[in-house]
């Protein structure tokens, strides 16, 4: 679905809906590519909303804050959801900080051991529900296995007619390698956030402040975390924690081949999205990125 695109005087309209009485002013935030996002400004305290098409990002959201927050993983609390105008806005608490992906190279630096304990910290999570791949709200998994989750990516989607519009050859080729090295993926369950690179993690400078949008939560192997950084590449922050991933796991059985099949499960999602949306320029651009995933091994 497209991201919405309110003015802010809807949404200050929506979010007075929401807090009756409230004098309330809005601010710039980072915004992610599915929802369009404010923080807000009250009397004495300040808040973020998100407006999108569908609630269940907001309902996993809560669900991470009352299951997975604590300490290790700091989770801002879900404060109301609500539907206004056939729209869903999702108030939370605002945390001080800026994303890594933001921060200075310096900062990156400094946080690259406590990215490492953040996502060990997640994935020592005891995973609730049953079923493999992306969560429900309730916490539950369609996906028997994980080789079943892995399977799906390459028989849903008319892959044929993708790569042929997008022009794009070569690409039939992506898809048989992706299989062949998901064939070899291990069968592990355990708490995965999906979508853990520097965008979706906020610092105040010295320390992680927040773990941000939990909507590609899900079950399964931990290395998807780590490949989400290999896929994408976008200095100062991607390479730089890449990098440090490939020294500190590099031990752990099959991490080459792991990490090489969910970062393209990762560029075949952004394709297949992408195409969806009619962003021609981007489903090509993630899909090139798949073949240079494959051209760099």
């Amino acid at each position: 679905m497209p991201k919405p695109s309110l003015s802010e005087a809807e949404i200050v309209a929506a979010v007075q809906g929401m807090l009756p009485g409230a004098k309330t002013s809005l601010f710039p935030l980072a915004e992610g590519e599915e929802c369009q996002a404010y923080g807000v400004n009250l009397t004495n305290r300040r808040l973020v909303v998100r407006v999108h098409p569908e609630r269940r990002l907001f309902d996993k959201d809560l669900f991470a804050f009352e299951r997975f927050s604590f300490t290790a993983v700091p989770v801002p609390e879900v404060l109301k959801i609500e539907s206004v105008e056939g729209l869903w806005f999702c108030l939370t608490q605002f945390v001080e900080g800026e994303t890594v992906q933001d921060a200075s190279p310096a900062t990156v630096e400094n946080l690259l051991d406590e990215m490492v304990d953040v996502m060990r910290a997640i994935w020592n999570v005891p995973a609730p529900g049953v079923g493999f791949g992306d969560f429900d709200p309730d916490g539950s998994a369609p996906y028997v296995t994980w080789q079943d989750y892995l399977q799906a990516m390459a028989e849903n989607h008319d892959w044929e007619l993708i790569a042929n519009d997008l022009e794009l050859p070569g690409f039939r080729g992506v898809l048989d390698r992706y299989l062949a090295l998901a064939a070899g993926c291990p069968e592990e369950r355990v708490l995965v956030h999906g979508d853990s690179g520097s965008n979706n993690v906020l610092t105040d400078g010295k320390r992680i402040t927040a773990v941000i949008d939990w909507g590609d939560g899900m079950y399964g192997d931990p290395l998807y975390d780590v490949a989400t950084a290999r896929f994408w590449q976008q200095p100062p922050s991607f390479p730089v924690h890449w990098q440090h991933y490939r020294k500190v796991f590099a031990g752990l059985a099959g991490f080459e081949q792991r990490s090489l099949c969910y970062a393209l499960h990762v560029g075949l999602g952004q394709v297949q999205y992408h195409w969806r949306q009619g962003d021609r320029e981007r489903a090509t651009w993630a899909g090139r990125r798949c073949l240079e995933l494959l051209a760099s091994r």
